[in-house]
């Protein structure tokens, strides 16, 4: 799924699923709602990507209460501000709310096991 310019709402809902992120705007994932905005209760967990255009070495992140951030280091310097970033809501309840691997430079970049972050 790719929310292309402006700031988006993606749902991945069941099954394995691939997101995109082009640096434009703010999209929120969240994987453990369906796009009704009902909480998945489906007991099989799935693998999910993402793939952001921020190279490994202006790949920035952080925890925002339990939402995981990726932006532009190179944009957070220009004004101490997150600008545009993808947010993985909820991302530190776990479950189905996981996005469990995260490619840079859109896959041609580093390859990151995001649930590494979750025992931190």
């Amino acid at each position: 799924m790719d929310g292309g310019a402006g700031s988006d709402r993606l749902w991945g809902g069941a099954g394995n699923d691939q997101y995109q992120y082009n640096g434009q705007g703010n999209d929120y994932i969240d994987d453990g709602i369906t796009n009704t905005g009902t909480s998945r209760t489906d007991t099989a967990y799935d693998h999910d990507v993402l793939f952001v255009t921020y190279t490994d070495a202006d790949l920035g992140f952080s925890q925002f209460g339990d939402e995981l951030w990726f932006f532009s280091l190179a944009g957070y310097a220009n004004d101490n501000n997150v600008d545009n970033a993808v947010i993985i809501e909820d991302f530190f309840l776990g479950g189905h709310y996981v996005v469990e691997t995260l490619y840079a430079a859109n896959g041609q970049g580093g390859q990151y096991d995001l649930t590494t972050l979750l025992a931190a």
